[in-house]
């Protein structure tokens, strides 16, 4: 009677194995207890097939090692087979807002290419075009002293006539520079200086060009600039 009393409570009993998992991670430890800091009695590799009972106890399952002992699995490794699928995703209404597709960002070689960009945009257009004509008289001013200065030098050192001569020791007349050779030179020097100094300080920085970089992006997220130092 006792026996058949044992039969029919196993039988009745339900399955605790019943739900099946595949483990997902590359190795999954199988510990003593529902605890990581408990001793690992297995270790199961990616994709095997283990059977765990139905129910988690502290984000573990109990699984079936393979020479028939019991040992814990965290469930976030696990896998299963017979969970439903994940609703389909609901479509979108016709009058929903359609949010603008983010597109590559476009590179800008300098300040002439980047005042053709932003031309359309009103604000950002007439802070492009000032920083390129700054840059470009910047440069007009560097190339233009430069050669003036240097014609200068040139025509105070070599073309002016010497004017003070006198006697050598041989009896014979030598020359050198005089107050109007220098003046020249010296003049040529400094212009050369003050419009090298000049030039540099009208061309535009690159915080200034960033600033306009960040005000377009800021009014046109969709068509993103960024600055580049040589060609993309």
């Amino acid at each position: 009677m006792n026996r058949l009393l044992v039969l029919f409570v196993l039988l009745a009993a339900p399955a605790v194995w019943a739900e099946p998992a595949t483990i997902n991670a590359f190795e999954a430890p199988a510990y003593e207890r529902p605890d990581k800091q408990s001793p690992v009695l297995h270790t199961f590799v990616e994709r095997a097939e283990v059977s765990v009972s139905e129910q988690g106890e502290n984000g573990f399952r109990k699984a079936r090692l393979p020479d028939g002992k019991v040992a814990y699995v965290e469930e976030s490794l696990l896998s299963f087979a017979n969970r439903p699928a994940a609703p389909a995703q609901q479509p979108v209404p016709s009058d929903a807002p359609v949010q603008p597709k983010r597109e590559a960002s476009i590179f800008v070689k300098d300040l002439d290419h980047l005042a053709q960009l932003v031309k359309s945009d009103p604000e950002v257009a007439p802070m492009a075009r000032g920083l390129a004509v700054r840059e470009q008289g910047s440069t007009i001013v560097l190339i233009s002293s430069l050669a003036a200065g240097a014609a200068l030098t040139v025509v105070g050192l070599f073309v002016v006539p010497q004017t003070d001569c006198g006697f050598n020791s041989f009896g014979g007349q030598s020359c050198f520079l005089g107050a109007a050779n220098y003046a020249l030179a010296g003049t040529g020097l400094g212009v050369m200086g003050v419009g090298g100094l000049l030039g540099l300080l009208m061309k535009p920085n690159r915080g200034e060009l960033l600033d306009v970089l960040n005000a377009w992006n800021r009014r046109h997220p969709e068509e993103p600039f960024e600055y580049s130092s040589g060609n993309r």
